[in-house]
């Protein structure tokens, strides 16, 4: 293969794993490669909460990453939701490596990353995660449930994990392409169209 897609999958921390979307990370590379792109996926297992908390899945997250890094291939980062927060703070790691995680030996930056509903805001305070309550298929409440499970009770966030504070600059972060998708009634929505703001002003190319 040419290129290494790097997928994290979501579940709010709490659940998920790759065997649960691996049709779906079949179908993606099939049609990758259809389209002339040879690629290999490497999708990754992490320790899930309440039995672990952060930064146990960025440490799991970020040795899987070293090894990517060792195939020598460009790489794509691709994550959802929960598995999409992950992204960032992996980029976030590999720029500047969090005290409690061993650094990346290589800190390659992934040629693009693709965002699919990520969950950027662990603060769910965003207004579409009340306005889309209805439509979507998490609430608030769930939301703030596995945010405190993940972060711990203190509920402290710091630069790998608050990706919308202002004061977390994507400069130099960032892959040269990024792609994130979400729909109009999620509750991620606002929060992601913030973020998407923020990281073109550093990023023209996403």
């Amino acid at each position: 293969s040419e290129y290494t897609i790097f997928y994290i999958h979501g579940g709010g921390f709490a659940s998920g794993s790759t065997a649960g979307c691996a049709k779906y990370l079949i179908q993606m590379a099939t049609e990758i490669c259809q389209r002339g792109m040879k690629c290999s996926v490497l999708s990754v297992d992490y320790d899930l909460s309440p039995e672990v908390r952060f930064p146990t899945a960025l440490r799991q997250i970020s040795a899987a990453y070293t090894y990517a890094v060792t195939l020598g291939k460009p790489i794509f980062l691709i994550g959802d939701s929960a598995g999409g927060h992950l992204c960032l703070s992996l980029l976030r790691h590999i720029h500047t490596p969090h005290p409690q995680v061993k650094e990346i030996p290589v800190p390659q930056i992934p040629e693009l990353m693709v965002l699919i509903s990520p969950w950027v805001d662990l603060k769910n305070i965003g207004e579409s995660v009340r306005r889309n309550a209805p439509f979507d298929c998490v609430d608030k409440a769930t939301l703030d449930r596995w945010s405190r499970q993940y972060l711990g009770p203190s509920g402290t966030l710091d630069s790998h994990t608050d990706h919308l504070n202002a004061k977390n600059s994507w400069q130099g972060v960032l892959p040269k392409y990024t792609l994130m998708i979400a729909g109009e009634f999620e509750c991620f929505v606002s929060d992601i169209e913030h973020l998407a703001i923020a990281i073109k002003i550093v990023s023209p190319g996403s």
